[in-house]
């Protein structure tokens, strides 16, 4: 069996990471908008891990612009669907893939450094 060295990090997103090349990054960060209606299902979830500005999106214009500060070949994310136009802009300068649920619907994203 094949074993690759695994580093989990606690930051603030890219913040504290070491600089060096980061093979796969897998973030799941906050892409609710603030003022989104609130199910009974997300209440119960702190508010710090679900909302993110007035587009959702706040979380993820700070990544994109520490992405570009570090050398990387993948990295995966998520978000609500109508957030993909936005997410493909933000993330220009990589090659940005849409990946579906299994409803279909583009909830994900693969965003690749061809550099």
């Amino acid at each position: 069996m094949n074993r690759a060295p695994v580093l989990f990090r606690q930051s603030d997103l890219l913040a504290n990471a070491p600089q060096r090349h980061w093979d796969i990054i897998i973030a799941n960060l906050p892409y609710v908008p603030t003022n989104a209606p609130a199910d009974l299902s997300i209440k119960k979830e702190p508010a710090l891990a679900l909302f993110s500005g007035a587009d959702g999106l706040d979380h993820y214009r700070q990544l994109a612009k520490q992405i570009s500060e570090i050398s990387f070949t993948s990295l995966f994310i998520e978000f609500l669907p109508y957030q993909w136009k936005s997410i493909e802009q933000l993330f220009s300068a990589y090659t940005a893939q849409p990946l579906c649920d299994i409803g279909g619907e583009i909830y994900f994203a693969h965003i690749t450094c061809d550099s």
